[in-house]
């Protein structure tokens, strides 16, 4: 377990990929932003649930943030009054200035489809932050935040989060399979691949609160960086899957995949931002054999 806070940086820029007849196509990719917490589908009767020790509720931007972009109202009986809002930056996680994404092209339709990898060498700066009101959150209480695009309902729980005290593990399914990988322009590739299902295991007092934790995979010490699609960009601490989970895997036949095939060490990385500090759990390392048969 680290304590250690870390630089994000992450990329975004142009791809190029090549389609059927060998077409190149160009897409930008939009850098995201929003809440961290799901989306609140009811409205005022969904909430998301925040320990009492929270920092905040969690937003990513590409920008700079302050809090005249967020408007906080707590629930008063029949009425919701503004309060003031407290944001603040969090250097949080990891991320190298490159990505390796995946080159496909198929000359004719008879042809099996041929995947590869490179790597592009940009970066950009994305901010994390907490957004609380003045004076912290109140157990019992219940919070409406929005930004000109979006809102949340949050309620304060009585319960607080102490990583130090949790034992995570990781849960990991292999199978040789086809696997479809977004890759951007509105295009999926279809590969077959090995590939290991991974899913962090949390204590259940911890479980309901894993939508406000960010995640990281880690595979022989080196952070996984998945082939991102480029119209979907994903948070950082997030991956194409549910919170907590991750699917690793090498294109079969073998061209040089992000890892290459046989026995790797895995591991994955909790993280919350507490209103004391920085809280890290991280599973004990597994063994997964990734080979394509």
């Amino acid at each position: 377990m680290r304590g250690k806070q870390l630089v994000l940086l992450v990329a975004t820029t142009c791809a190029v990929v090549t389609v059927g007849n060998s077409v190149s196509e160009a897409c930008i990719r939009l850098a995201p932003s929003g809440f961290l917490a799901s989306s609140n589908t009811a409205g005022a009767s969904s909430y998301t649930v925040l320990p009492k020790n929270a920092k905040g509720l969690v937003y990513i931007d590409s920008k700079v943030i302050s809090p005249r972009d967020f408007e906080i109202r707590v629930s008063q009986g029949s009425s919701w009054v503004k309060v003031a809002a407290v944001v603040q930056r969090h250097d949080v996680l990891q991320r190298s200035p490159s990505e390796q994404h995946l080159f496909y092209e198929r000359k004719s339709a008879s042809e099996p489809l041929q995947v590869e990898f490179y790597r592009i060498v940009l970066a950009q700066h994305h901010t994390i932050v907490s957004v609380a009101p003045k004076g912290g959150f109140v157990a019992g209480k219940q919070f409406r935040i929005r930004t000109n695009s979006e809102e949340r309902f949050v309620r304060i729980s009585s319960a607080e989060i102490d990583l130090a005290k949790a034992e995570v593990a990781v849960k990991s399914h292999t199978q040789t399979a086809q696997f479809k990988q977004p890759i951007g322009c509105g295009h999926t590739a279809t590969f077959r691949a090995a590939l290991a299902k991974l899913s962090i295991k949390l204590p259940t007092r911890l479980a309901r609160y894993k939508e406000h934790f960010l995640f990281e995979t880690y595979i022989d010490g080196e952070l996984w960086e998945v082939p991102q699609g480029w119209e979907n960009l994903i948070f950082p601490g997030r991956s194409l899957y549910p919170a907590g989970e991750e699917i690793v895997y090498l294109a079969c036949p073998h061209r040089g995949s992000a890892i290459a095939p046989g026995v790797h060490s895995v591991s994955m990385r909790a993280y919350f931002l507490a209103d004391t500090g920085l809280q890290i759990v991280e599973s004990a390392p597994i063994r997964v054999r990734l080979a394509c048969s």
